[in-house]
């Protein structure tokens, strides 16, 4: 036996549908029960009603994930599903760019140094110094900082002139030149 409708203690075997007789005979109602009068539902209006109830409910569930109906909470899921494999994906892609993006800073560097005729001995101290003011160093900020910094710069010693370029006025032309070095006569006269 199994509790009947709800309020009147009328028991109702499993997979029989109580008549108003049994409700009504199965247990005396107390006076209070008397005063009001019972309301009685078919087994449609109770369907009806749990529907409605049940449609509420998953309106509720739809809306707090932003979706309309059951197919798109589907969607929803599968979207989360197929999330892991693109989020380490997307790590991984990354992690390249990011190596990719030191990378081509390390080639400016070492490139605007180059350029910039540094000497070795200071690039050290230049690192610190642009990392002190978080500034890249490439060729342009190098070039800026080198107009207030130019013991960065290597030092080049004088280059010593060697042959007709270390006597001025001792220009050559090629056969004077070859005249001298090999000791032949090649002067444009002919005797």
């Amino acid at each position: 036996m199994n509790p009947g409708i709800e309020g009147t203690g009328a028991q109702v075997d499993s997979g029989t549908t109580p008549t108003p007789e049994a409700v009504v005979g199965a247990a005396e109602p107390s006076a209070e029960v008397k005063s009001k009068p019972e309301r009685m539902f078919t087994r449609e209006q109770v369907n009806d009603i749990m529907k409605r109830r049940v449609e509420r409910s998953h309106n509720a569930y739809y809306s707090r994930y932003g979706v309309k109906d059951l197919n798109e909470l589907d969607n929803l899921f599968g979207q989360s599903k197929s999330y892991g494999p693109l989020k380490e994906k997307f790590d991984e892609l990354e992690k390249n760019h990011n190596d990719l993006t030191t990378s081509y800073k390390d080639l400016q560097k070492r490139y605007a140094f180059r350029v910039g005729n540094i000497d070795e001995k200071r690039i050290s101290d230049i690192e610190t110094y642009f990392k002190g003011k978080n500034i890249d160093i490439d060729e342009n900020t190098l070039a800026q900082e080198l107009k207030s910094h130019p013991e960065w710069v290597k030092k080049v010693g004088k280059v010593q002139a060697i042959g007709a370029e270390a006597t001025p006025g001792m220009e050559m032309d090629e056969r004077e030149m070859a005249s001298k070095i090999f000791g032949v006569n090649l002067s444009r006269k002919r005797s």
